[in-house]
């Protein structure tokens, strides 16, 4: 009776064993490790080299085959082709063939191996790349290497199109494109790439550099192969100033005529000067500018960064000064007064020399004078930085130089706060000591050397230097 029991334990033992095998989780383990000699054995006990991963739970599910191509073991690859091995089997998730998975994990041997078996070159997985698309776009954006050049090379010379596309029309260089990766693309250029070649949304690989990284060599190197952005080029300038890609940013406006050169929507001094020199409108106001929530001109913008060589030649060309903005804060008024609330005493004294209004007032009823009385800017109740009290002196300065331009010390808000009322607020001791010590010095001709008479008399000789 023992004797017959341990027969049976042993034959129901080896059909479990059968039954493993045949399920491919050994052989499928075996291949992951590129253990030949036990795919050898496996193979001979009846594992099947196209059943797909158990242990994926038809996740992807990758058979062995699959698995030999994607993990490079190109020896384990011919045996499992060599008996019974689908060669262009598709995985049940993302429907790539085994050519898919070694191109795209840049295996040359197991490429070469499947192409000589004849592979389908065309065949293009769930996404609609094929297999040339998937290593294009599987390389990754800073590096090109020698691996790569040589899968592409063998597909293309097997048939496979450098022209493919994905299931949305869009060339096998749009996420290159995208991303800056400039050796891959001019290689693929090199490969008979056409450039020109435009999905189902009409946008070429110019407009996905646009769009995404791309950068100066990017778009030389596209602009050489005779690409435009099928969108206006606006569209990539606002792109390019958004991603603060300031070379970029610099060649496309060059490119510009002045009439559609926008200076206050240049990225920084520099190439708003340049912008003037090429005769762009000094008071067109911002059209894409995110610190604004409405119309700044070029004045406001340089007043709220200080930018006193850009104000020097906006003033020379007789701009508005009195136009009233607002900034993406809230904060709004004339350049004066946003100069003012900045603490750029620089700049406010540029625009009183030029003969700004030292007691506009804005929407609010409030003059320079209440904006510098607040002090430095504290965005800390809503979750921004705190004062920074470092510039102080720089709102002292302001003071000073509005009360001494005439700027009147008892005007009042819609709701009676007068400058003096609005410095008791502030919770700096020393600011609230030196402001209110600015607002009393003599405002004719007494103070700092009479500079409401200097301001005056002088007008705009400094800007006409």
């Amino acid at each position: 009776m023992k004797k017959h029991g341990l027969i049976f334990l042993l034959v129901a033992l080896g059909f479990v064993i059968s039954k493993a095998v045949a399920s491919g989780l050994p052989l499928i383990e075996a291949t992951k490790k590129g253990d030949l000699q036990a795919v050898r054995t496996l193979i001979a006990k009846g594992a099947d080299a196209n059943a797909p991963d158990p242990a994926q739970n038809g996740d992807e599910s990758l058979d062995a085959v699959h698995w030999a191509a994607k993990c490079g073991h190109a020896e384990v690859l011919a045996y499992l082709l060599d008996h019974r091995g689908a060669l262009n089997a598709r995985d049940s998730k993302f429907k790539e063939t085994p050519l898919i998975e070694a191109a795209q994990f840049q295996h040359p041997d197991c490429v070469k191996l499947l192409l000589d078996r004849r592979a389908d070159v065309h065949a293009k997985g769930l996404y609609g790349g094929d297999a040339l698309y998937s290593i294009v776009n599987n390389i990754g954006f800073s590096e090109m290497p020698e691996s790569a050049k040589e899968i592409i090379r063998m597909l293309i010379a097997h048939g496979a199109s450098p022209n493919t596309t994905d299931k949305d029309g869009r060339s096998l260089l749009y996420m290159p494109a995208y991303g800056n990766a400039v050796k891959l693309v001019k290689f693929m250029l090199e490969c008979k790439v056409d450039p020109k070649l435009a999905g189902k949304d009409g946008k070429t690989i110019m407009d996905a550099a646009c769009e995404g990284a791309g950068d100066v060599e990017m778009f030389a190197t596209l602009h050489k192969a005779g690409l435009k952005c099928s969108h206006d080029l606006n569209t990539c300038i606002e792109n390019a100033e958004r991603q603060k890609k300031t070379r970029l940013l610099a060649l496309l406006t060059a490119s510009q005529k002045p009439g559609d050169l926008n200076i206050a929507d240049a990225p920084d001094e520099a190439t708003a000067l340049e912008m003037l020199e090429r005769g762009a409108d000094p008071n067109k106001p911002c059209q894409r500018c995110d610190y604004a929530q409405g119309k700044l001109t070029p004045l406001h913008r340089a007043a709220i960064g200080n930018q006193t060589h850009l104000m020097a030649a906006l003033l020379k060309r007789k701009v508005n000064m009195e136009v009233e903005g607002t900034e993406v804060n809230g904060m709004s008024g004339t350049p004066l007064q946003m100069a003012a609330r900045h603490g750029n005493a620089e700049a406010v004294e540029l625009l009183l020399q030029a003969g700004a209004n030292a007691n506009a007032r804005d929407k609010y009823a409030e003059t320079a004078l209440m904006k510098a009385a607040e002090g430095p800017i504290d965005y800390s109740p809503s979750d921004g930085p705190p004062p920074d009290w470092s510039k102080i002196p720089k709102y002292v300065k302001t003071i000073r130089l509005l009360v001494s331009a005439g700027a009147k010390i008892s005007a009042k808000t819609d709701f009676g706060v007068t400058a003096s009322d609005i410095i008791l607020k502030n919770r700096n001791a020393t600011f609230i000591e030196q402001a209110e010590a600015a607002l009393q010095i003599d405002q004719h001709g007494g103070g700092i050397g009479g500079v409401s008479q200097v301001i005056r008399s002088k007008g705009t000789q400094n800007l006409k230097r």
